[in-house]
C-alpha cells in the first residue's frame, strides 16, 4: 500500500503545480496574444491586398477604390454612414505620403493624443484634428507590415472604443 500512495501524491503535486503555473501564465499570454480570448461572433474578415485580414461587424459593408477603404453601415451606392475611413500606404512609392487627409475635405491632422500597440501590427489611439475649422479628436485604428500600412480615421463616434481596440487586435498580416 505504501508503493501506491508515493505515486498518487506525485501525481496529485504535479496537477497542483499545473494549475498553478496556467492561472499564472493566463495572463502573460492574454497580453501577448489579446485575439485569443476576443468572441468574434458576428463578426466577418475583411482581406486587403499586401496587408492582412481584420474582422468587422457582420452588418458593416466595405468599398475600396485605389488606397481608399470606406466601411460603412449600407453599400456606398446608397446613402450611408460612413463608420471608419482609410488609405492604404506603400511604404516604397511615392503614394506613401496619402493619408485619409488627402481625401477628406476640410480635415487637418492636428497631433497624436493617445495610442496602443500590439504585436499584431495594430494600433489604436486617438488623434486631434481640425475639422471644417473646429478640433477634434477622433480615434484611429492602424495595421501595418515592412512594406505596407493602413491608417483608419474613426469618422462615426457611435464606435466605442472596446470594439475599435477589438478591430485592432483582430489584424492578422500577410
Amino acid at each position: 500500500m505504501k508503493n501506491l500512495k508515493k505515486p498518487i501524491l506525485i501525481i496529485f503535486l504535479c496537477v497542483i503545480i499545473l494549475l498553478i503555473s496556467y492561472i499564472l501564465i493566463q495572463p502573460i499570454i492574454i497580453s501577448l496574444f489579446p485575439h485569443i480570448k476576443e468572441d468574434y461572433s458576428g463578426w466577418k474578415d475583411v482581406y486587403l491586398e499586401n496587408l492582412g485580414t481584420f474582422k468587422i461587424s457582420e452588418e458593416w459593408f466595405v468599398s475600396q477604390e485605389r488606397f481608399v477603404v470606406c466601411i460603412t453601415d449600407k453599400p456606398i451606392e446608397e446613402e450611408h454612414i460612413i463608420y471608419l475611413v482609410g488609405a492604404i500606404l506603400n511604404y516604397d512609392t511615392e503614394e506613401k505620403n496619402i493619408s485619409p487627409n488627402d481625401f477628406l475635405e476640410n480635415v487637418e491632422y492636428i497631433g497624436l493624443v493617445n495610442s496602443q500597440v500590439f504585436s499584431n501590427g495594430g494600433m489604436y489611439g486617438q488623434n486631434e484634428y481640425k475639422i471644417n475649422d473646429e478640433i477634434a479628436i477622433k480615434y484611429f485604428i492602424s495595421f501595418s507590415t515592412n512594406e505596407y500600412g493602413v491608417l483608419f480615421i474613426v469618422w462615426d463616434d457611435t464606435i466605442d472604443e472596446e470594439m475599435i481596440r477589438k478591430i485592432a487586435i483582430s489584424f492578422k498580416s500577410n
